[in-house]
């Protein structure tokens, strides 16, 4: 069982890690384009979605650091421990957050990402009007909608770190 241990939590981990670390990057990226002018930001978005994979290891994932975390709970029989300690109370917060944060991101996130690339396809290489204001539409409620998700991320990670941690 010992290996196995170790290679769901490398899966969690590592998932993890990338979940949040593209996902801030791109909601970063989000935010500074929006200093673009906006048939250039289209463009500039059309060609980066054209080569890059982000877009599918977003909820892939996702769904390796929920699967990774789940087997985890169940190897090591997290459920038996109880609430008896202010480390297994902080780190059952901590779950329940990160899934709650992968509730959002499959409800809310993804919603609003598809939004996005149906935005950025119907406007083409030369926008009109219309068009360019539907994609800011669509990226203006995405970059609404990701604090929370990262806040959701981020009391996720902290509580899980700190559960095991804390006596």
């Amino acid at each position: 069982m010992d290996i196995l241990v170790v290679l769901f939590r490398w899966i969690h981990i590592g998932a993890a890690a990338y979940w949040v670390a593209v996902g801030f990057v791109e909601w970063q990226t989000l935010r500074a384009d929006a200093s673009m002018q906006a048939a250039t930001w289209i463009a500039y978005k059309r060609q980066l979605g054209a080569v890059s994979k982000l877009a599918l290891g977003m909820p892939v994932s996702a769904i390796l650091t929920v699967v990774g975390g789940v087997v985890l709970y169940g190897i090591e029989q997290y459920w038996n421990r109880g609430f008896g300690s202010l480390g297994s109370i902080v780190f059952h917060i901590g779950v329940v957050a990160g899934l709650l944060a992968f509730g959002h991101g499959a409800s809310a996130i993804s919603k609003s990402s598809d939004a996005i690339a149906n935005a950025l396809k119907g406007a083409g290489d030369s926008p009109t009007a219309d068009q360019i204001a539907a994609v800011q539409a669509a990226v203006d409620k995405q970059l609404r909608q990701l604090p929370a998700h990262f806040a959701l991320a981020a009391v996720a990670f902290l509580c899980m770190v700190a559960g095991t941690t804390i006596a």
